[in-house]
């Protein structure tokens, strides 16, 4: 079932993206990192105001991690969604709105994988010391 839900997803993305390859094409590459900056800088606030809620709420350990990367991560499905309905008359191709959310859902798994990582290992080397 995860794959089909995965397969469907790449192939909405890909429909968009190849509705907008002219205009992708004549993009210049000034504003194509432009928009991969801005992915990754918005991830970062996200995380870090999410970071400072979940102390200020007095949550710690895994939950707070947890509450931190759950509440940090924007789903690509929905924003595909969203942007089906929008009009691109007034909006733009599809295609090129779609790319920040493909660049921001990106970064969300390479930034996040491996920093989950090494916070569960921080918070079972902790677990392990307290229980010693």
């Amino acid at each position: 079932l995860t794959l089909t839900n995965n397969s469907c997803l790449i192939i909405v993305v890909w429909m968009s993206i190849s509705k907008s390859a002219k205009q992708l094409l004549s993009t210049d590459a000034g504003s194509i990192f432009l928009v991969i900056f801005a992915g990754i800088a918005t991830h970062v606030v996200f995380l870090a105001i999410n970071y400072g809620a979940t102390g200020a709420l007095g949550i710690s350990g895994p939950e707070r991690v947890a509450s931190v990367m759950m509440s940090s991560q924007k789903t690509l499905p929905v924003a595909m969604t969203v942007i089906s309905y929008l009009d691109e008359d007034v909006f733009g191709t599809s295609g090129l709105i779609a790319i920040p959310c493909i660049i921001c859902h990106l970064t969300q798994l390479f930034m996040d994988a491996p920093l989950a990582t090494r916070l569960a290992k921080r918070f079972d080397a902790a677990a392990a010391a307290a229980a010693a």
